[in-house]
């Protein structure tokens, strides 16, 4: 099963569980300190039927679990496609028409259960409000999520990085080959355009190798693994491989609007840095140590020659499988601000 697949599952059963919780919490402030004999007057009394506060959580469980699996599919599916393509206004309009829809179809379905019934007729206006608040909190998280990276999120919620922690990584700059060109020809607004369209089909790349996007830099992408266990050096590799795949499948996308088809060049390095959480209006985890400057000089290296991929020596004694690529080893003496000889090697894939 791919990656992402599982990714989105994930998204969905998280999505699901944070509406089964929050429905539970609007039970719970709202009949809490009311007496169990207060709630049968109130919303059982004539209907035959017995009401109690567990009877309140099961079916608060049963409408929050149907309607937070939609709204999990909707957010892996559809939204992520609306939220890149459609003004703001067009995303609130279509995401409140859904929402409102739903809502409605669930209270139709569950009115037609008497024990339900009372309970949503006396809070109709009060639970569709809730409801509607926690779509807004539950939107909020998600693109916060996506925004800041599904790890990286996690990360600053937590305050993993407050005290700097030493760790080993890897890391890939991937820029841009003949951007300055591509910019004077196609304008710097298609040119952003450009990288937009180039950046969105990236990140399913980097999710389905296990990395994390580290930042955009102009035309240039930092992506990092943190290496630990039985780490698979090759992926990095391979994540290289497959995004020019991919942009080579979508070729005629780009040639269509464009007028031309993205190249890109990499560099990769592993070592140790030190990671720490910056900032305080505006947090970000950062790294720091000279894997970076070594990795953004092989990048410059790479540029510079016709080979596509750069890798150090350091990256390249940790790979076990030496099958699917050809390398070809390369001494760097002349690297700005790097004081030692690099060995290094260009990395070529091999046709079967």
């Amino acid at each position: 099963m791919k990656r992402k697949t599982v990714h989105n599952i994930k998204e969905i059963l998280n999505i699901t569980a944070l509406w089964i919780l929050l429905t539970f919490f609007y039970v719970f402030i709202k009949f809490s300190d009311i007496p169990e004999h207060f709630i049968q007057e109130i919303y059982g009394n004539g209907t035959g039927i017995e009401i109690s506060k567990i009877e309140l959580y099961k079916i608060s469980f049963l409408v929050a679990l149907p309607f937070g699996l939609v709204m999990g599919i909707l957010y892996t599916t559809l939204y992520p496609i609306l939220y890149h393509r459609c003004s703001f206004k067009v995303n609130v309009a279509v995401r409140l028409s859904i929402f409102t829809s739903m809502s409605s179809l669930i209270f139709f379905i569950m009115s037609g259960f008497s024990a339900i019934s009372p309970i949503l007729s006396a809070n109709a206006l009060g639970i569709f409000i809730y409801m509607l608040l926690t779509e807004i909190i539950v939107g909020i998280l998600i693109l916060l999520r996506r925004d800041l990276g599904r790890n990286y999120f996690r990360n600053t919620v937590i305050n993993t990085y407050h005290t700097p922690k030493e760790e080993q990584r890897v890391f890939m700059f991937l820029d841009m080959e003949n951007s300055t060109p591509t910019a004077d020809k196609i304008g710097h607004l298609n040119y952003s355009r450009y990288i937009q369209d180039c950046f969105y089909d990236l990140s399913d790349i980097v999710l389905e190798h296990e990395g994390d996007i580290y930042q955009f830099v102009g035309d240039e992408a930092v992506i990092t693994w943190k290496v630990a266990g039985r780490f698979k050096y090759e992926k990095c590799i391979a994540l290289y491989f497959a995004y020019m795949d991919c942009l080579n499948r979508k070729q005629k996308y780009y040639l269509d609007k464009y007028g031309l088809s993205p190249v890109f060049k990499c560099a990769i390095h592993k070592g140790t840095v030190s990671t720490a959480l910056v900032g305080d209006y505006k947090k970000e985890i950062a790294y720091h140590g000279d894997v970076l400057n070594i990795c953004s000089r092989l990048q410059s290296a790479c540029k510079k020659s016709s080979a596509y991929v750069l890798i150090s020596g350091d990256f390249y004694s940790n790979i076990v499988d030496t099958e699917k690529y050809t390398y070809k080893p390369v001494h760097l003496n002349d690297l700005k601000g790097v004081k030692h000889e690099q060995d290094a090697f260009f990395v070529f894939k091999n046709t079967d």
